[in-house]
Parts: structure tokens; C-alpha cells; sequence
């Protein structure tokens, strides 16, 4: 148990403060749509409508507002509105009013503080154009036989790694705080009035194991996002298997056969899934003809309802002809295929439910700031402690 706890505290010092950036400025982000929200409230003033604009117009309108910015990548209904994406990353979003079809303002997502706190906590400091980013880390690793390795820039990669170091904290500190069957009730004591350190070793306890089930949630959703082997380990033991990643392209069509149009693509893709409701269409490559539509859909309960981009089956659609494929959140997959495949990112990101709820994630999110502070309060009383023990020795031998 000794090698344990020495083990436990000096991990969490070395990986200490990059580890805190991480895990804070994910508390942040969870409720990043509706900062983002707050910050542009113009950019949302939607007005009533039983029958709002085509996604056509809306990306026309976008595109005669800003003519320089790009073409159309995608249009997303969000909170009310339509949102254009114009030009490659960094992109401009523009919101259309789906009553009026009336531009009510553009952004650019990955400026200010929101944007340098999603370069850190999602790209490792890898996204280009974003504030922070870092070159070196933008660098890819070298293919050393671990599956899906080779595909990650070393940001993503240290991502990983401090996704395993969470889950490495939690599983230690869950053996460190186990009081025995007997004895289940002082796990969750705290004693008060009798000095900061038990205050601070009982805090310390307490909070960890209440955020447990949440750390460990996010260290291996986390390290799913950058490493596929984590599926692999995941569909072994609950069954199903992940498959290889989707792909579509569009049939070879004559020369100047005309595109199907958003329109047509989202109309196709909602044929193909029942009761679905478009939420957004990502638009095929304007130089590339083999390139396709991909249409979201939300049906029943949405694991992303929540968050900027909801929806979570993903359908292509040829841009010649029509034809549609379910690519992503295919409803026919196994059960616990649809719980691991679509809810994780939900679930990491609290997009499952309202914000009120998801305040619960910003709390626990912000656990680990307590947990260091108590941590090293209770390390240092011990360290001065033991230092004073042998000041008194030496004086005694003196």
C-alpha cells in the first residue's frame, strides 16, 4: 500500500499542472455553446416561423454577405438558427435568421479564449490557426507497431497519455480510499476542528471517490477520442465490434452533371431514417467530384442534443444522383454498439442535457483543482513534519 501511495502522489505532481489545464479548461468547454452564445446574442435573435428558409437560401444568404470568406462547408441548425461555415479551418460562421432569411452576424470560432481553451483541451495545442498553437506538437508519431498510432500528431498523443494518467489516479485512489465493508462510512467523513491536515487528507478523499465515477468516465472517453485501441479494449468486453471507419464517395457522373443540391441531400438522407430530423448537412467538396454530402439526423433522444453540432447519424449522399447511405450511428447496430459509438462524446461533453444539469460536469470537472490543492496541503504538513523530526534528532545527537 506504501508503493501505491508514493506511486499516487508522484504521478500527480509530475503530470500535476498539465493535467489541471486539461481537466479545467474542460470544466469550461462543457458549456462552451452557450458562452458562445451569451458573447454573440445578436447572433441568435431568431424570429418565429412554421416555415423557415431552405438551407439553400440560408447558404446563399450567407455566402452574398461574406463573398470572400470561402465556399459553404456546411449548414447546421443551432439554437434557433441557421449557421453557415464558410472557408476551410479557421472557417466563418454565419447565422441566418430561418424566419427572414436575414444575416444576423458572423464569428470566427477559434478566436479568443474559447478557441485557445479548444486547441488545449481537444487538439493538444495542434490546431492550426487557433490561438496556442504549437508546431512541434503538431508533428505526427512515429509508426512503432501500436494501432492508430502512427495516424496521431504528438499533441494528440499527450493527450492520450494523460487520459491514462487520470484513469491511473482514479483506479489508485479508489484502492487508497477503500475503508473496508465494516468501516464503508469513514470514507465519507470529514473531520473538522481538529487540525488542517485531517481536514484537508478527508477532503481530499471524500471529493475524490464522489468525483470517481466521473474522472474515470472522462480518462477513458478522453483517451477513446485519440487512441482507436480503446474501442477494441471496450467492444471485448461489452461485445460488438467497431468496425472500420465509414467511407462513400460519389459515383462518376458525366461532365456537367449538376449537383443534387442541399436541399435534395437532406431530403434523401431523411428517407433513409424514419421519423429522423435534420440537423445539419456538411457539403461535398466544390473541386472534388467523387466527394459526397453527409447529412445528421436526430431521432429520439439525442446523446448531442445539446451541443452546437446535434445529431449523431451521420448519412451520405451521393451528389449526382441521390443515393443515400447511412454512414455513422447506424440504427441497426448492436445495443451496446449504439451506447459506446454515440453516447461517448455526449456523455464526455455533458451535450446530453441542458445546461442546468450540465453544471453538475463543470463541478465535478473542477474537482481536480481541489483534490491538488488538498493533495499537496496534506504532502507538505507531512514533509514538515518529518524535516522537524530530524532537526530534533540532529539537535539531540548534537
Amino acid at each position: 500500500m506504501a508503493a501505491l501511495r508514493w506511486s499516487h502522489r508522484w504521478v500527480s505532481i509530475v503530470a500535476g499542472i498539465v493535467l489541471l489545464a486539461i481537466t479545467t479548461s474542460g470544466a469550461v468547454l462543457v458549456l462552451e455553446p452557450e458562452l458562445r452564445q451569451a458573447a454573440h446574442p445578436s447572433h441568435f435573435a431568431s424570429t418565429p416561423t412554421d416555415h423557415p428558409i431552405s438551407l439553400h437560401a440560408a447558404a446563399g444568404a450567407a455566402r452574398r454577405a461574406h463573398p470572400d470568406a470561402g465556399d459553404v462547408t456546411r449548414v447546421v441548425r443551432n439554437r434557433g438558427v441557421y449557421q453557415v461555415a464558410l472557408g476551410a479551418s479557421p472557417e466563418t460562421l454565419v447565422s441566418v435568421d430561418p424566419g427572414t432569411g436575414r444575416v444576423l452576424g458572423a464569428d470566427r470560432p477559434e478566436r479568443g479564449v474559447l478557441g485557445f481553451l479548444v486547441n488545449l483541451h481537444e487538439c493538444g495545442l495542434t490546431c492550426e490557426g487557433y490561438p496556442g498553437h504549437v508546431a512541434f506538437l503538431s508533428r505526427p508519431m512515429p509508426d512503432v507497431g501500436v494501432p492508430g498510432l502512427a495516424k496521431l500528431q504528438v499533441g494528440g498523443f499527450l493527450l492520450a497519455v494523460l487520459g491514462g494518467v487520470l484513469l491511473l489516479l482514479v483506479l489508485s485512489g479508489a484502492v487508497l480510499w477503500w475503508p473496508g465493508l465494516r468501516r464503508w462510512r469513514r470514507g465519507f467523513r470529514i473531520r473538522r476542528g481538529q487540525g488542517r491536515y485531517k481536514r484537508d487528507y478527508d477532503l481530499h478523499k471524500v471529493v475524490g471517490v464522489v468525483a470517481l465515477p466521473f474522472l474515470g468516465m472522462w480518462a477513458i472517453t478522453g483517451m477513446n477520442f485519440e487512441l482507436p485501441v480503446v474501442s477494441r479494449a471496450v467492444y471485448a468486453v461489452i461485445g460488438g465490434a467497431p468496425g472500420d471507419e465509414p467511407t462513400m464517395t460519389s459515383k462518376p457522373a458525366p461532365r456537367g452533371t449538376p449537383d443534387i443540391g442541399v436541399d435534395a441531400a437532406a431530403a434523401a438522407a431523411a428517407r433513409t431514417v424514419p421519423r429522423g430530423r435534420v440537423t445539419g448537412v456538411g457539403l461535398p467538396d466544390a473541386g472534388d467530384a467523387t466527394s459526397t454530402y453527409v447529412v445528421w439526423l436526430s431521432r429520439g433522444v439525442d446523446p448531442v442534443g445539446y451541443s452546437d453540432y446535434a445529431g449523431v447519424i451521420g448519412v451520405g449522399v451521393d451528389r449526382h444522383d441521390g443515393v443515400a447511405r447511412q454512414l455513422y450511428g447506424r440504427t441497426d447496430a448492436p445495443v451496446q454498439q449504439k451506447i459506446w459509438g454515440s453516447w461517448t462524446t455526449g456523455v464526455h461533453f455533458g451535450m446530453v442535457v441542458g445546461w442546468i444539469p450540465r453544471l453538475l460536469w463543470v463541478l465535478l470537472g473542477l474537482t481536480p483543482l481541489l483534490l491538488a490543492v488538498t493533495g499537496m496541503s496534506t504532502w507538505l504538513y507531512k514533509r514538515g513534519k518529518r524535516r522537524a523530526r530530524k532537526r530534533r534528532v540532529a539537535a539531540s545527537r548534537g
